[in-house]
C-alpha cells in the first residue's frame, strides 16, 4: 500500500478476521465502478469486518459523514466459539478502525457496554426492531386471544437479551 496511513493501521491491526480478508480496501475501485459517484456525501458500512472496505471507500469519494453498523460484538461472539485468535483479530480491527467513523451503532446494550469497555469506544445503541402502524400486526387466520411467536437465533446474545427481556418484564 502506497498509503503510510493505510500502512500503519494494518500494521497494527496484523492478522485480519477471516471475513475481513476478503473485503479488502483494494476492492475500493471495484465499489466505486459500480456506483453513482455524483450523490454520496455519507457512507454507511453494515459490519465491522466491512470497516478497512467502507473507509476506503469513504476516503475515495470524500464522503463527509462514514457511519459503521457494529451489528454484534463480532469479538464476543468469536470468544463463544473459542476462538481466541478470531476474537482477538476483531478486537484490533474495531480498536483500529473504529475511531474512524463519525458514528458507530449496535443492536444490544450489553454488547455497546462490553465494546466500550474493551474498545473505549461508544457505540449508539439502535436496537433491531420496528413499531408497527396501529401498535400490532394482524393476526393470521382472524384467529383471537393472546399468542406470541419471538424467532431468533438464541445462540446471537441480543436475541437471547430480548428473549429474557420478553418472559421477565413483559410477560
Amino acid at each position: 500500500m502506497a498509503d503510510s496511513v493505510w500502512r500503519e493501521r494494518f500494521a497494527q491491526v496484523g492478522t485480519l478476521p477471516r471475513l475481513a480478508r476478503a473485503a479488502s480496501p483494494g476492492l475500493a475501485g471495484a465499489v466505486l465502478a459500480s456506483i453513482d459517484r455524483s450523490g454520496p456525501a455519507a457512507v454507511h458500512v453494515g459490519r465491522s469486518y466491512l470497516a478497512p472496505l467502507g473507509a476506503a471507500v469513504a476516503e475515495r469519494i470524500g464522503a463527509q459523514w462514514i457511519t459503521l453498523d457494529l451489528d454484534e460484538d463480532d469479538g464476543a461472539l468469536a470468544l463463544t466459539r473459542g476462538d481466541r485468535e478470531e476474537a482477538a483479530a476483531h478486537d484490533r480491527l474495531l480498536a483500529i478502525f473504529g475511531p474512524v467513523f463519525d458514528g458507530l451503532a449496535i443492536a444490544s446494550e450489553t454488547e455497546a457496554a462490553a465494546i466500550a469497555e474493551r474498545q473505549g469506544l461508544n457505540p449508539e445503541l439502535v436496537p433491531n426492531a420496528v413499531q408497527l402502524p396501529g401498535g400490532h400486526a394482524p393476526r393470521p387466520g382472524g384467529r383471537s386471544g393472546p399468542s406470541l411467536l419471538f424467532v431468533g437465533n438464541l445462540t446471537y446474545p441480543p436475541n437471547v437479551e430480548a428473549a429474557r427481556l420478553l418472559a421477565d418484564a413483559i410477560l
